[in-house]
């Protein structure tokens, strides 16, 4: 092969690489097009109101409180019915030994209670989300959940409906889960009583750690969500 050769054969490789950056450049400009057309239909969700958002460089810190007067004042004066029978009972029985085997049920359920409202008074749950990854933290008072996710594990963050269906009704709340590259899926958050709450946090942790969304089985969709939030 000729010198002549060499450079055709060359320039050849030169044109094709240069048609391929143009061919990828404009696949990349019609994904781009894409997210934004995505990012424009998505209804617009406003930062919630018992939420602290602290931005500092490439990280965000989102914080709120557990007390909700509405939902956790009756519970309240509930356990404080409860306990004062059961203070009442252990103080004016003459064998308190006997009134705790008779009442050792009712004693488990007034620590349940007791314990329940306390977390809610005092604790807080903080969201800590970078571009490394997330980390979830619920205090002052111990409470399961919680922990550290790299973001090299993530796939995807999503948003599910959770029905609780009592005896006599149903209520209804919202949980954030991820999708790990390992296959498997992991709960970060339960018991969001908004859904405005819950797609918030989702959107926050995907811009803050670049991750593109996309559908997932089984989770609730914005629309969905936003709707649900304004009935």
């Amino acid at each position: 092969m000729t010198y002549r050769d060499d450079l055709a054969a060359a320039q050849a490789r030169a044109a094709a690489a240069e048609r391929r950056t143009k061919e990828l450049e404009r696949e990349l400009g019609r994904v781009e097009r894409a997210d934004a057309q995505l990012a424009l239909q998505a209804p617009a969700v406003p930062v919630p109101e018992r939420y602290a958002i602290e931005r500092a460089d490439d990280a965000v810190t989102i914080q709120w409180r557990w007390w909700r007067l509405a939902r956790d004042l009756p519970t309240l004066l509930f356990t404080l019915a409860w306990d004062a029978i059961l203070i009442a009972m252990y103080a004016g029985g003459d064998n308190p030994w006997g009134v705790l085997l008779f009442t050792i049920a009712h004693l488990a359920v007034g620590v349940g209670l007791t314990y329940e409202v306390l977390t809610s008074i005092f604790n807080r749950t903080t969201v800590r989300v970078s571009t490394a990854g997330v980390s979830i933290a619920h205090g002052p008072l111990p409470w399961i959940g919680g922990g550290l996710l790299a973001r090299a594990d993530i796939d995807q963050i999503y948003v599910r409906r959770v029905d609780n269906r009592g005896k006599h009704s149903t209520t209804t709340t919202w949980s954030l889960h991820v999708h790990l590259r390992s296959g498997r899926d992991r709960k970060l958050l339960t018991g969001l009583h908004e859904p405005t709450e819950a797609i918030y946090l989702e959107r926050e942790l995907e811009r803050t750690m670049g991750i593109r969304d996309r559908p997932v089985e089984g989770e609730a969709r914005d629309r969905a969500l936003v709707a649900s939030s304004a009935r």
